[in-house]
């Protein structure tokens, strides 16, 4: 569970997803991104 406090580094955008490492892709509307 991402509560979007955690400053993820994030490796890429793709279709609305942001990849966050190790393969893991979450829905960007989950975020708040900045």
């Amino acid at each position: 569970f991402v509560d979007g406090s955690v400053p993820y580094r994030l490796l890429g955008r793709k279709d609305g997803y942001l990849g966050i490492g190790n393969n893991a892709w979450v829905k960007e509307e989950h975020f708040d991104v900045k």
